[in-house]
Formats: structure tokens, sequence, C-alpha cells
């Protein structure tokens, strides 16, 4: 898996810093909507709810770095799960781009829906 960024793809398809940025927006919005979107919000819930009350709750007694270590699951997996909505965009904003690059299209004009 590719992580795609704005700089790929200005530089990869030659498109303006402004589209690629609208892209990389829309489409990992649209990743995080939806069934998937619930899953991964239901994930990163948990994962903050053992950073922020679960550890403390089974291991009141845990003081320090042991609980640091602890609770770093917690916070390990809130942070995958924010990852996760741009690595399932990666396909759609790759077709995008060839899309717009295609075209030529080099309106700033957004579009209207």
């Amino acid at each position: 898996m590719r992580w795609f960024t704005t700089r790929r793809l200005v530089r990869t398809y030659g498109i303006r810093w402004t589209e690629a940025e609208r892209i990389v927006r829309e489409e990992c919005l649209r990743s995080g909507r939806g069934r998937t979107g619930l899953v991964l919000s239901l994930i990163h819930l948990t994962g903050l709810g053992w950073l922020l009350f679960g550890a403390h709750w089974l291991f009141p007694s845990v003081q320090g770095w042991m609980r640091m270590g602890i609770e770093s699951p917690g916070l390990l997996v809130s942070m995958i799960v924010m990852l996760v909505p741009r690595l399932l965009a990666r396909d759609a904003m790759r077709a995008r781009a060839e899309a717009l690059a295609a075209t030529g299209d080099r309106s700033e004009q957004l579009p209207l829906r």
C-alpha cells in the first residue's frame, strides 16, 4: 500500500496543488462514511475509552510509566484507525487524479452538486 500525498499527486499527474488537495480531502471524507465510517468510529472510541478510562479502572494501583505502558495499546489503536480512511481512498484518489490529468480541465471552480 502506498501513501498518497498531495505532493505525490502533483508530481505524478501534473495537476495543480489546489486540485490535488481537493481530491485528497474529498476522497478521505467519502471513505470515512457509511458502514466503514461507523466501524472505524467504534474502534476509535474503544481505543480512546481504554486510554482514558479502561486502564485506570482495571489497574487502579498502577502509576507512572507502568500505567503509560498499559494505556499505550489504546493510543496505538486510535492512531492507526485515524490513518485507515486515507489508505482506503487510495484507488479513488488515483482515479480522480488520472481523470483530471487526462481531461486537462484546469478550472478552479468547485463542482456544483
